[in-house]
């Protein structure tokens, strides 16, 4: 069955995330990478893609929907459409530590298999409560699942990190109620939270958990888990390259994205100082590398 890990870059500003993802996901994963690019980062992912090492292939896409989450939206409906009998979805903002062997067989035998963010949980009161409870206002979205998930406590899910049949039947609904609820705050992953009454009692999803081993924060990251085990750090919010937000972030991924530009992985020697990261132009403008 052929299997891939797949990415979905839209603008130009995550692509130096993109090379230190695949970088490290290359040590880990032999089988197909690709990477699908809207217009306006094609030309540079198709330059990441001449790198012989990373071994990728890269596709332009322009998406059906422009607009509030519209990569979100996107990225969805583009595994829908793969060729594949099973694909991973990565955030570009990530890096890879260990297998991921767990999360395709997971996605195999139940057709979707999200990640639990660290170990958060769902339920009444909390930063995801809030989230989710921004659904309500939606009424063609069930209404029992949303009040589930505020009453109960289910794994709080991530929508960067998930395997997925093509076919699977969580998709096609998890666009749906996306692009209902798309003018909220990144309403993918608040309504993947609400699918999960759903369709795992069903056996159709199913999380994967361990103590967020296969998404974990910088920020947030489980003390149940050491470093060493974890086997997929995610970056939410630029937490790479804001010590603000995060000291750890930035001792965790610099180091890497330094790596990265020694090697010229991906040609990122030939263009990193133009795609105009703010937070990257500003470490390194910092750091007396380039003004």
């Amino acid at each position: 069955m052929k299997r891939q890990v797949t990415y979905l870059m839209s603008g130009q500003a995550h692509l130096p995330y993109l090379v230190v993802s695949l970088d490290t996901l290359r040590r880990y994963w032999k089988e197909d990478i690709v990477v699908y690019a809207w217009p306006e980062s094609f030309d540079i992912v198709e330059e990441i893609a001449r790198d012989k090492n990373l071994n990728i292939k890269c596709y332009k896409r322009e998406p059906s929907y422009r607009g509030k989450n519209a990569q979100f939206l996107d990225k969805i409906e583009l595994t829908q459409s793969l060729d594949c009998g099973i694909s991973m979805y990565l955030d570009a903002d990530t890096s890879v530590h260990g297998s991921i062997e767990v999360l395709f067989d997971r996605g195999l035998q139940f057709g979707f298999a999200a990640t639990q963010f660290n170990e958060w949980l769902t339920g009444p009161k909390g930063v995801v409560a809030a989230r989710v409870k921004r659904l309500k206002d939606h009424k063609k979205i069930e209404q029992v699942y949303v009040k589930e998930i505020l009453k109960n406590r289910w794994p709080s899910v991530n929508g960067g990190v998930w395997t997925a049949r093509p076919n699977s039947e969580v998709l096609p609904l998890w666009y749906e109620w996306t692009m209902i609820a798309r003018k909220i705050f990144i309403a993918d992953e608040t309504v993947l939270h609400v699918l999960q009454p759903k369709y795992i009692p069903l056996h159709k999803m199913t999380v994967v958990c361990e103590n967020g081993k296969y998404n974990s924060s910088p920020k947030h990251k489980s003390p149940n888990i050491p470093h060493e085990d974890v086997s997929i750090y995610h970056y939410h919010g630029d937490s790479n390259v804001r010590p603000q937000k995060t000291e750890r972030g930035l001792e965790l991924w610099w180091p890497m994205y330094m790596d990265c530009i020694r090697r010229n992985v991906g040609s990122i020697s030939k263009w990193h100082t133009e795609v105009r990261n703010k937070w990257i132009d500003k470490l390194l403008k910092e750091r007396n590398m380039y003004v």
